[in-house]
């Protein structure tokens, strides 16, 4: 305890022989601590929570593959004809992804939006 209290004399000490350099530390971790919790927020967000689902490893992706080699979102009468005909999934859902213009700032913009299923 007594080591903490000499830290802060020194501190503060150090703080009234230069302000501007004390200022400049301060305000430098301030930003670090700052950015590293905004960065934290979203890598966890995005990547690091689990999905909200029972059991996320079993969702799957389905898509057609074009004679060109590409993939492609399925038709929607083919859609119907699986969701009809599965025995293997549970439950099926399509979604479509596209760009739609959000307003309500001062700006409009464009997002990445889905319609589902």
């Amino acid at each position: 305890m007594t080591g903490l209290l000499q830290d802060l004399r020194y501190a503060l000490r150090q703080w009234h022989r230069s302000p501007g350099f004390t200022a400049v530390a301060v305000i430098t971790l301030a930003l670090g601590i700052g950015a590293t919790t905004a960065i934290f927020s979203v890598v966890y967000g995005v990547l690091l929570r689990p999905l909200p689902y029972d059991d996320p490893s079993q969702i799957v992706a389905i898509f057609e593959i074009t004679p060109k080699g590409t993939w492609n979102r399925i038709a929607d009468p083919n859609f119907d004809d699986f969701r009809h005909q599965s025995r293997s999934f549970e439950e099926m859902a399509k979604y479509s992804p596209y760009a739609a213009s959000v307003s309500g700032a001062s700006q409009p913009s464009s997002s990445l939006v889905g319609q589902v299923s």
